[in-house]
């Protein structure tokens, strides 16, 4: 039994216990001492005054059992961290913020920084979106590093009309040929059963900083799409949502975070084809991929 005690106590020691709270412990370990002094001067007391007489090494080994316990929730602490696999959603070793893409020169400075280094020409001209822009009603999500002092990614949901919906998913209309006129903005956007996600990218994103940037920017954009689509819109019911596998990441994301399906393969250009994703949500639907998702709850 006793054992089991100080497992219990040695687990919820080493899940409230951390470098920054090492402080704590050293003032914890002199209240330790003071309290014993406090009883070593008690049990003088009672075997003077009561003739009880209580070993004061018993108290000596205590103190010492819970030094041992306190280097034992460390070492259970440090063994914890060094094995653990599930992605946090902020980057370690850079302060990174999300800031909603609600001004045109957020925009260009996300375009010219992010956008373009990644993608180059691959996408609609600059004047068309910017156009399409309310900063009322954004569309978009970026991530600022304060380490780099700069924007590092992005993520980006249109509403789109039916017709221009159907225009994707059949092929009729590129991505890279959208206008102004295709993207639904202001208070239209509620009128929306589809959007479309052109794209969500990160810096970096092989290495391990760039992982972490991503986890913490699709994170947020579930949220910002719970928020936008549903939480802003209370009438709303479902929204289908439209994404094409451009890279390997791209498929990644439509499949395990979406939980998309292919709806078909359409050119892209130059006669190459990717997939195109469709997937149906409610608002209960995004809030059990952001359950899903690893790190939601730290």
């Amino acid at each position: 039994m006793l054992k089991g005690i100080i497992k219990d106590l040695a687990d919820f020691l080493s899940d409230h216990t951390n470098l920054q709270s090492l402080p704590l412990l050293f003032v914890a370990a002199l209240l330790a001492i003071s309290f014993n002094l406090l009883i070593g001067s008690i049990v003088e007391k009672m075997g003077t005054e009561f003739g009880i007489v209580v070993p004061i090494i018993l108290f000596v080994i205590v103190f010492i059992s819970l030094l041992v316990l306190l280097g034992f929730a460390k070492a259970r602490r440090d063994k914890n961290e060094t094995i653990s696999v599930v992605p946090q959603p902020a980057a370690r070793g850079e302060k990174t913020i999300i800031k909603r893409i609600n001004s045109v020169a957020i925009l260009k400075d996300v375009t010219e920084n992010v956008n373009r280094p990644l993608f180059g020409d691959e996408m609609p001209e600059d004047n068309e979106v910017y156009a399409s822009l309310n900063p009322d009603y954004p569309r978009s999500i970026a991530i600022w590093s304060e380490t780099e002092t700069k924007f590092v990614g992005y993520a980006t949901i249109w509403p789109v009309s039916d017709t221009t919906a159907q225009r994707l998913l059949s092929g009729a209309l590129k991505e890279v040929d959208m206008k102004a006129t295709d993207i639904l903005s202001g208070p239209a956007q509620k009128s929306a059963n589809y959007a479309y996600i052109p794209g969500v990218a990160v810096l970096d994103a092989l290495t391990p900083r760039g992982k972490r940037r991503g986890g913490k920017l699709i994170l947020h954009f579930l949220f910002f799409i719970l928020d936008t689509f549903f939480l802003s819109d209370t009438n709303r019911k479902s929204l289908t949502i439209l994404a094409i596998g451009f890279t390997e990441q791209g498929v990644k994301l439509c499949k395990e975070r979406f939980k998309m399906t292919i709806h078909d393969s359409v050119e892209v250009g130059g006669g190459v084809y990717k997939p195109i994703y469709k997937v149906t949500l409610t608002a209960k639907d995004l809030s059990e991929l952001l359950k899903d998702y690893p790190g939601y709850a730290s």
